[in-house]
C-alpha cells in the first residue's frame, strides 16, 4: 500500500494488516507513467507500485501531462 496517497494509506491501516500484499498478478501487467508528472511523482508512487507488482513492465510516456 506504499503507493497510495497518505489519507488512503492511513485509512487502510485502520482496517487491515499493513503487511498484507495483493496476490501476484496472474497475467502480464504494464504500468504506464508520464516522463514528467508533477501531480503524482514517479519516485514516490511509481517506484513503489513497480516493487509491489512483481514482473510488471514499465512504459514511460514523453509529452504526456495532466491539465
Amino acid at each position: 500500500m506504499g503507493w497510495l496517497p497518505d489519507r488512503r494509506r492511513a485509512a487502510g491501516r485502520r482496517g487491515a494488516d499493513r503487511n498484507d500484499r495483493p496476490e501476484p498478478a496472474s497475467c502480464p501487467t504494464t504500468i504506464v507513467w508520464p516522463m514528467e508528472d508533477r501531480v503524482i511523482p514517479f519516485a514516490g508512487y511509481g517506484v513503489p507500485m513497480l516493487e509491489a507488482v512483481p514482473g510488471a513492465q514499465l512504459v514511460r510516456l514523453g509529452g504526456v501531462t495532466f491539465r
